[in-house]
């Protein structure tokens, strides 16, 4: 499992009142305005690396043989698994009636009436 998102590691810059979240190479990844934009800056920038022991944690537990099926709200299994959804882009999208998870990227696209 790996998500397709810029590499990291990230960093953040404070410039003036916002903070900046950029990859090694110089690439934006996200600008944060507002009081605490270095804080949530600090969260986003984490991002790759919680989201590479996440992924490696839940294949840990399967190789132990170890992992909760259960799929309750509650079980840490569960929440793991849909916070490595949400990260990677593969949970369901609750706007879209048939539930399938969609490229936010799509919107762009001229058939969706993005800008063409």
């Amino acid at each position: 499992m790996s998500a397709q998102h810029t590499p990291g590691p990230w960093k953040v810059f404070a410039v003036f009142a916002d903070a900046e979240v950029r990859a090694e190479d110089g690439t934006l990844i996200a600008v944060v305005p507002g009081r605490l934009g270095v804080r949530n800056a600090r969260a986003i920038a984490a991002v790759p690396e919680l989201l590479a022991v996440a992924e490696s944690y839940l294949e840990v537990l399967g190789e132990m043989g170890i992992l909760c099926e259960c799929g309750g709200p509650d079980c840490r299994t569960t929440r793991l698994r849909a916070a490595i959804a949400k990260a990677t882009g593969t949970a369901p999208d609750p706007f879209n009636n048939g539930g399938q998870a969609l490229d936010p990227l799509d919107n762009l696209h001229p058939r969706n009436g993005g800008a063409s």
